[in-house]
């Protein structure tokens, strides 16, 4: 596992940058719905933290994206915003910090992943779900790798990886020449995944959401798709 003070290489793509900055460009109103719809569940992971204070956060994540900060540096921006913004909650040995950071930037790495797919599916139209293959990934998880796709198919609304905090997964795009080469098969159906309830605590209030099984709760969506859903695309 990397250093907690690592340098966060190979995410700062165009496509995860553009994703950050269109979530700062939206309204309040689509603020709301990202934060109380989308992402719900997942805003437990801020301890009742403000919309300003998220807005921050991201503006921090952004920037560490775009100048190849560490964790570290990160932290102590976070310290700083919380102080700023009144905020007393749980970040001991700065844990949640860290939690915030590695969530944000992976879905930032999905949501660009994603628009390189869209961006190339007309030559290579399928999805085969990875994991990092070895004692520490989900159960669940595991039983998807290796699961083949088109990058239409309704699963990756709810299963496009990270499906979790912390979550390592990730998908390989692939055309029929892939394939082929490979001895590969597109799956006949998608893993069938009941729903399951979760409570989570959002604002303080314990909250009903559904997920699929194996799927943390705040993360049965698809980054890529939250910008073009909420912007009407």
């Amino acid at each position: 596992m990397a250093d907690a003070n690592s340098e966060i290489k190979g995410i700062a793509f165009a496509e995860a940058i553009a994703f950050l900055k269109d979530r700062l460009k939206f309204s309040d109103a689509d603020w709301q719905a990202l934060i109380f719809e989308v992402d719900a569940a997942a805003r437990a992971r801020s301890s009742d933290m403000s919309e300003a204070m998220s807005r921050d956060i991201l503006q921090a994540i952004l920037a560490a994206m775009e100048e190849g900060s560490t964790i570290g540096d990160f932290e102590e921006k976070f310290d700083g915003i919380a102080a700023a913004r009144g905020w007393s909650g749980d970040n001991e040995d700065g844990w949640r910090a860290r939690l915030v950071f590695r969530t944000m930037t992976a879905q930032a790495q999905a949501a660009g992943r994603w628009r390189q797919i869209q961006a190339g599916k007309k030559h290579a139209p399928y999805l085969r779900y990875i994991t990092a293959e070895d004692n520490r990934v989900r159960d669940a998880h595991a039983a998807w790798q290796g699961v083949i796709l088109d990058a239409e198919d309704p699963w990756w609304k709810t299963h496009f990886p990270p499906n979790g905090f912390n979550c390592r997964c990730h998908v390989q795009q692939l055309s029929d020449d892939d394939l082929e080469r490979y001895g590969w098969q597109v799956s006949e159906a998608a893993p069938w995944s009941p729903t399951i309830i979760k409570f989570v605590k959002i604002d303080g209030v314990l909250t009903p959401v559904e997920a699929p099984a194996g799927v943390d709760p705040g993360f049965a969506f698809n980054p890529g798709e939250i910008g073009l859903k909420l912007k009407g695309i």
